[in-house]
């Protein structure tokens, strides 16, 4: 009767019914707990529902019965990056690729834990790996174009963007990050035009409306800006950080500060809350560390005054987190000014790698 519950379990996961293929599972492993597949997609029905602990702890089971099931370390991998646990979940990739070399799934999953540890290099063998095995798997050139643009490489995260999209034209992540690294090298004109080929495909990207707004305001189209990151906050008004902020930079560039200081307050808030306070300091040290010292100057201006408004209201968790944010910056500022600057782009990456050391 094991196989009876065991293909109920897979008929109800197909169906999306998730907690209730996860009972079948469980029937059928009470039966013959060595099924090694019933415990393998109990833990892909777990993560479906966002339960990775408990996905983890399946993937165990099934690498006791069977320790050379690639695809359990795969999960296992995707489950433990998902989590946030990147070294652990490319020791699990690392298990996968030396068992099946060929999973470019695994290289690809292994890459974004590597970018996520801002390891870019690592990350960009291991797409390249991934593409040896399927060159048309877009999702790795669009990673491995993301890799590349962090690491300053304009020219070839292009090349790798578009790729993805001879691949898949309607492939939004990479019109984004083609777009936005156009607009790095001040090709506006471009820029935009992708960003329009990205609206008609989805005129609710939140993402799209924020770069738009954002090479707006590098032109000082100020208003125009504004109105796009408007556009964003309706898809996705509740926690969008980088819009919340770009719209309350350009307000400030427009001296309308009141308003500037309720679009801050909502940016780190909803920043801290949903990506939590490592990450958020890492975009804010890749802003901040390519502004001119005109815009550095403009940035301290505005936490001071942050500083000063949350000390009057008493808010002292707000307070906490400025006065942190503000310190990092002024940190930043002060290595960039200790270093030469043909030596600042190594420094720059360095930084990012091991920012945890940096933090107060």
């Amino acid at each position: 009767y094991h196989k009876a519950w065991y293909n109920r379990g897979i008929a109800l996961g197909n169906l999306g019914r998730n907690e209730e293929a996860i009972a079948s599972y469980d029937r059928a492993v009470a039966i013959k707990p060595d099924y090694h597949e019933a415990w393998y997609n109990r833990g892909i029905a777990l993560g479906n529902l966002g339960r990775n602990e408990e996905a983890i702890a399946s993937y165990d089971k099934v690498l006791e019965i069977k320790p050379d099931y690639s695809y359990a370390w795969h999960n296992r991998g995707s489950s433990l990056r998902d989590l946030g646990k990147h070294e652990e979940a490319i020791a699990s990739y690392d298990k996968a690729v030396n068992i099946k070399p060929d999973y470019y799934y695994s290289w690809n999953g292994r890459g974004n834990s590597l970018r996520n540890l801002g390891r870019y290099e690592e990350a960009i063998t291991s797409y390249d790996k991934a593409l040896k095995y399927n060159p048309d798997y877009y999702y790795s050139w669009n990673n491995r174009g993301w890799a590349l643009e962090h690491l300053d490489r304009y020219e070839e995260a292009i090349i790798s963007y578009k790729r993805a999209l001879q691949i898949n034209p309607r492939f939004l992540d990479a019109l984004n990050g083609l777009g936005w690294v156009l607009c790095e090298l001040d090709r506006h004109e471009e820029a935009f035009a992708v960003y329009d080929i990205a609206l008609e495909i989805d005129l609710n990207s939140s993402c799209t409306w924020n770069n738009r707004g954002w090479a707006l305001g590098k032109l000082g189209r100020y208003k125009e800006a504004i109105s796009a990151y408007d556009k964003a906050l309706e898809t996705d008004f509740t926690g969008d950080f980088a819009s919340w902020f770009n719209r309350g930079w350009t307000l400030d560039k427009l001296q309308k500060y009141e308003e500037a200081t309720f679009n801050y307050d909502k940016a780190f808030l909803s920043g801290i809350e949903k990506i939590g306070e490592t990450q958020l300091l890492k975009i804010f040290f890749k802003f901040f560390s390519k502004l001119s010292e005109d815009e550095q100057e403009l940035i301290d201006t505005v936490f001071s005054r942050e500083l000063e408004s949350l000390t009057k209201k008493q808010e002292l968790e707000k307070q906490e987190i400025y006065a942190r944010i503000r310190a990092f910056l002024l940190r930043i500022t002060k290595i960039r000014e200790d270093i030469p600057k043909e030596e600042w782009q190594k420094s720059h990456n360095d930084f990012a790698k091991n920012i945890d050391s940096y933090l107060m």
